[in-house]
């Protein structure tokens, strides 16, 4: 397979935002897929990660470090089985650590370590095939479903009207700073917020 395109220039760099309070990505290679084939993937998910931190909290605040796991559909098909007891694969999937409402104490890190929100897995097959049915540019598509992973690691939802349009607003945000267009120009009202993403509790 040739390997595809990078993202797009005004994506080229952390968000002011997230490199001022710190924010930090890791990102996990879990299917050597996603390095042989895409290689730009990492550059892209860090990216949108770190502009999905940064557009979700606005101001100062301590800085946050989120993980992504570029996986494949059997990796993902069996953390759906596992915590959500569907046995399929799935495009996205967000394990966030902890309640963000809840007290926070202090790190072992000290107050400037960076505090760990949770985890968010990608399908490297799912992500292709979705891009091809819904005509987009994968990095787009890549993108979106890291910025949707993150806010959900972030509290949002989409379990009623209210938190769906919430939620699509803060992703067409994330990605128009990232340089994509709408991400839901092409898929009609009952796709908006919910294309077949979820957010299970961690175990």
């Amino acid at each position: 397979m040739t390997a595809m395109a990078s993202a797009p220039a005004a994506a080229a760099r952390a968000p002011a935002e997230a490199r001022a309070r710190g924010d930090t990505v890791a990102v996990a290679v879990a299917s050597r897929r996603w390095q042989t084939e895409w290689p730009h993937a990492e550059g892209i998910a860090r990216r949108a990660a770190l502009h999905a931190l940064a557009h979700a909290r606005a101001g100062a605040g301590p800085a946050l470090d989120a993980t992504i796991v570029l996986a494949d559909d059997a990796e993902l098909r069996a953390l759906n089985r596992r915590f959500r007891r569907r046995d399929a694969a799935t495009n996205v999937l967000a394990f966030p650590l902890e309640d963000a409402s809840a007290p926070k104490l202090p790190l072992a890190g000290g107050a400037d370590a960076a505090r760990p929100i949770g985890d968010v897995a990608i399908a490297y097959e799912t992500v292709l095939r979705e891009a091809g049915e819904q005509a987009r540019a994968p990095a787009a598509h890549l993108a979106h479903l890291v910025a949707h992973g993150v806010l959900h690691l972030l509290g949002f939802d989409h379990r009623n009207e209210a938190e769906h349009a919430e939620m699509s607003r803060a992703e067409r945000a994330v990605l128009a700073r990232l340089g994509h267009g709408d991400p839901f120009a092409s898929q009609g009202p009952a796709a908006a917020g919910d294309p077949r993403r979820s957010s299970p509790s961690r175990r």
